[in-house]
């Protein structure tokens, strides 16, 4: 717990710590996503879940290599849909929920175009909000959801391009780095850590 929390004031911190820059932005982003999970356990298969991911960010612009790259900082709050399904040996939804923040380093490419390409790279953190298993008669259910951990942590990576009028488009995969269980009864034999793809577009309304 010390860990997480360690890394929840960091990244406040980055976030904060780019306030000074000297043009500032702020949007909003939607999207679909696909999410599965990374588990030590040999006898279960899976397909990725799919789901919705949206919220708010900002950005702040604090270097710039002229005609080469820009440089700002994206930190975010976003509704991000996690989870997996699984098909053998038996078929479950796993429905997890979560708040996520990332601070994301934006390097974008200056081009006399009307699209400007840019990569994505920074940690997130997500805060679970709920969590459901289905079908409700799975043996243990209610005690799998107590099981999950309430943060996660991880890294974002993405690329993407600005287009006219304020739009862009980006992918971005999260790797999660923290097991998600807290190791006992039900899930005792498992790591699983969150694996996370999304697709999003975004509106600059500053």
């Amino acid at each position: 717990m010390k860990k997480h929390v360690m890394l929840a004031l960091l990244i406040l911190f980055l976030g904060s710590s780019f306030v000074f820059a000297g043009a500032f932005g702020a949007g909003v982003s939607a999207g679909g996503s696909l999410s599965f999970v990374d588990s030590t356990s040999t006898d279960t298969e899976g397909t990725p879940r799919y789901g919705f991911t949206g919220g708010v960010f900002g950005e702040f612009a604090f270097y710039s290599i002229e005609n080469v790259v820009d440089f700002s900082a994206q930190p975010g709050v976003y509704y991000a849909m996690k989870g997996y399904n699984q098909t053998a040996p038996s078929e479950v939804e796993a429905v997890i929920n979560y708040i996520e923040i990332p601070v994301l380093l934006k390097a974008s490419v200056p081009l006399n175009l009307p699209v400007q390409p840019y990569i994505l790279v920074g940690p997130a953190l997500s805060v679970k909000l709920n969590s459901e298993w289905t079908p409700n008669a799975l043996e243990g259910a209610s005690e799998l959801n107590e099981e999950l951990t309430l943060l996660d942590y991880g890294i974002v990576m993405g690329a993407g391009v600005d287009l006219d009028m304020g739009i862009s488009i980006d992918a971005r995969f999260n790797l999660g780095l923290s097991q998600i269980t807290k190791g006992s009864t039900y899930l005792e034999t498992q790591e699983m850590k969150n694996r996370y793809v999304s697709l999003m577009v975004s509106y600059n309304i500053l």
